[in-house]
């Protein structure tokens, strides 16, 4: 069973409320449902959410991870905010 950490920080981007959300070890069928709640209830509880997810810690994602992030990023952009992907390995950047 892989395992992934998920952690959570308010930062400034640009003069705006950010959530900083990074990702250390792999996500994958064993645990994305789980852990992608916690990034809707964040995206909901946010009025005009700003995501920076940090890949820099993350080793493999699966085909339906990267359908969550690109939900993630309909529903930020639904809400008018932003959300940008920073430091992704090589192997995860090609997607």
């Amino acid at each position: 069973m892989a395992q992934v950490q998920i952690s959570f920080q308010d930062v400034d981007a640009a003069g705006k409320p950010a959530k900083l959300v990074s990702f250390v070890g792999q996500l994958d069928e064993t645990n994305v449902d789980e852990e992608a709640q916690k990034i809707y209830q964040v995206i909901q509880e946010m009025a005009q959410p700003y995501l920076i997810l940090d890949f820099s810690g993350l080793e493999y994602m699966n085909s339906k991870s990267i359908g969550y992030v690109t939900d993630w990023y309909s529903r930020v952009m639904a809400k008018g905010g932003k959300m940008v992907i920073a430091s992704p390995k090589n192997n995860i950047w090609i997607f």
